[in-house]
């Protein structure tokens, strides 16, 4: 059986805004023109990719009520997200995405539809999202790549000795025509240090909240 890209694979699709339930979509678009200043963050002061990044996250969960037989375009919020159908849509996303993945799409589904039913309670949603369990530390797998500035320091003289190799210069060096390595060496890290040193502290900083990345 042929695998199917999760890039085009519909039943991981973000339902568009378009697509919602007049409903759904009718009581966003109230939320987005509020001003009620006495509320938690109205959406008209996010920014434009957080409002973006929560309409994808509803539309994913849209998208699965859809495939799963539970998309009632009649049915109010409170219906359409429930305790029962947000775990089992939970169990369905820790299938296929990490457990990161999850939380953060979870999150934004109660920010959601705390703005369509702001008078009901979504406790529950709140903390059913803070309870998935994340696998592994955010940021692991970028850790992981990451080198720390000695290194890359140390790639880039290597690189550099190697551009010497390949074009002659060596020849060139010798001669006095091009200044020596050693002195190529100390003006590149009198140049670098300052901005070392602030990555160094970063490297240390990330695998001190984060803990060391797997070798």
């Amino acid at each position: 059986m042929k695998r199917i890209d999760p890039r085009k694979d519909p039943s991981r699709r973000m339902m568009p805004l378009r697509e919602w339930p007049r409903l759904d979509r009718a009581l966003w678009e109230q939320a987005l023109g509020a001003s009620n200043l006495i509320a938690a963050r109205p959406i008209c002061r996010w920014s434009p990719r957080t409002r973006e990044t929560a309409e994808k996250a509803y539309g994913r969960y849209l998208t699965w009520c859809a495939h799963s037989g539970g998309l009632d375009p009649q049915a109010p919020i409170i219906e359409r997200v429930t305790p029962s159908k947000v775990v089992a849509y939970v169990e369905d996303l820790l299938r296929l995405n990490r457990a990161s993945t999850v939380r953060e799409l979870v999150r934004f589904l109660h920010h959601v539809a705390k703005r369509l039913a702001p008078d009901h309670d979504w406790t529950w949603l709140r903390k059913l999202a803070s309870r998935i369990e994340v696998s592994a530390p955010p940021w692991s797998e970028q850790l992981r790549r990451m080198r720390s500035s000695d290194e890359l320091l140390a790639l880039g003289l290597r690189l550099c000795d190697d551009a010497d190799s390949s074009f002659g210069l060596l020849a060139a060096r010798q001669s006095g025509a091009i200044p020596r390595r050693s002195h190529d060496r100390a003006a590149l890290r009198s140049t670098l240090a300052p901005h070392q040193l602030r990555a160094t502290r970063a490297w240390s900083d990330a695998r001190a909240r984060w803990g060391r990345p797997p070798d």
